[in-house]
This record gives C-alpha cells, structure tokens and sequence, in this order.
C-alpha cells in the first residue's frame, strides 16, 4: 500500500518506408489514457501525422496491493476506427513514494520501467514425435534474483481433432519441473531423461515466479530428443 506517481512521454509512431497512402488517408490517430482500476486517471488524444512526445502523467495517486493500472491505446474515437497505423511510442515510468532500495541485479524497489520487466512470450507448442521417454538438453543460466524461479515443461496431446471436434481424449499435463531458489545462480547445461507415459506429442516449455525478477538476465535454450 502506499502512493504512486506516473511519468512519460507517449507519440504516435509516424509511417516511414513504403505504405498505402490510401489507406493512411483515412487514419484517425489514437486516444492513449492511463486507467486506475475502472477510474480513467489521463487521457490525450492524438491525431494523424502529429508526432509530438506528451506527457502521460498521473501524480499522487493512492495503491493498495492488488491494484491494477492499465495504459490504454485506442484506435481512434470512430466506429469506423480500424487500427490502421496506430503505433504509439510510450514507455512510462512508477515510481511509489518510499524508501529506494536496490534489489540484486540492479532493479530499485520504487522505480518501475515496463522494458525491465517486460516478458515476450511467443506461446507456441514445441511438437515431438510419440514417445515415452524424452531426453532434455540445452543452456540455462540465472543468476542471484529476487524470487525463486521454476522450469517446467507441459505436454499434452492435440485439443481437437481434424473436423475441429473436441478431443474426448484430450491430455495435459506437467511433465518436467524444476524449482530454483532465489539465491541460488545457474549457468551450465541441464541434461535430463523425463518420462512421458502418455507419449503426448505437443511440448509447451515455461519459466515463472511468483513475483517479477529481472528476466533480462535469465536463458533457457532447451532442446528435446525422442528417445
């Protein structure tokens, strides 16, 4: 609990290179706004060909834990508002009111930049051929962080069928889990043979903790060979 500020520029990304002239022709810029919970805190909007950097502020504003803060881009105010070249540059800064600390790694405690933090995730099924053994390779590296961090690997079997029916026979499960401590560093390669009774073919690979750490400086290449 405590007091947060907001701090940041946002600009509409203007088209370079080669595009349809016609269709930015009927762009309509965007409205941006910074939301506390269903209470719309800032707002601005923005119009075509206009690529000035404003301030997205928002001072002083009471948190409790479980709060959420959404930054919000809209694709014009129209009903005919379709996207269309509506690339915003914003990266905005928190900042809590407290102590500054600086956790390991370099993080502070009262400063929050989305690009420290920030997590791509390309959710996509690794697929194997069916077997009842696998064999997991590859680099991982973790150095002292925050929060415990955990691998885990979850194989399942295809969702539908090729009519796109449910599959009554349908199969997800973790098949691979790793947990390491906070204060424990990594860097080598992890080699291991890990069951898969079900031979499930669809592997999803994944990395978490219960809080944020700087996955900037977290690896995992994983490689998988049917046995």
């Amino acid at each position: 609990d405590g007091i947060i500020s907001i701090s940041g520029t946002v600009s509409l990304i203007t088209p370079t290179g080669e595009y349809d002239t016609d269709e930015y022709a009927h762009a309509d810029g965007v409205r941006v706004a910074i939301q506390k919970g269903r209470t719309e805190l800032w707002n601005k909007k923005i119009t075509k060909g206009d690529a000035t950097a404003y301030n997205a502020t928002a001072q002083n504003i009471t948190v409790k834990k479980g709060d959420r803060i959404y930054f919000r881009v809209q694709s014009g105010t129209e009903e005919t508002s379709n996207g269309a070249f509506d690339n915003v540059k914003w990266a905005p800064v928190i900042t809590y009111t407290g102590a500054a600390e600086t956790l390991p790694g370099g993080l502070s405690t009262t400063v929050y930049q989305p690009q420290e933090g920030a997590v791509y995730d390309a959710n996509t099924l690794t697929n194997v051929a069916e077997s009842t053994s696998l064999n997991l390779s590859g680099k991982f590296t973790k150095p002292v962080t925050t929060d415990d961090v955990t691998l885990r690997i979850v194989a399942s079997n295809e969702l539908k069928d090729s009519l796109g029916n449910n599959n009554p026979n349908y199969k997800k499960r973790e098949i691979y889990t790793r947990t390491l401590a906070w204060n424990e560093a990594f860097d080598g390669e992890i080699k291991q043979t890990i069951p898969n009774p079900d031979g499930l073919t669809n592997l999803n690979f994944e990395i978490s903790s219960s809080s944020n750490v700087d996955w900037s400086k977290i690896k995992w290449t994983p490689q998988i060979e049917t046995i």
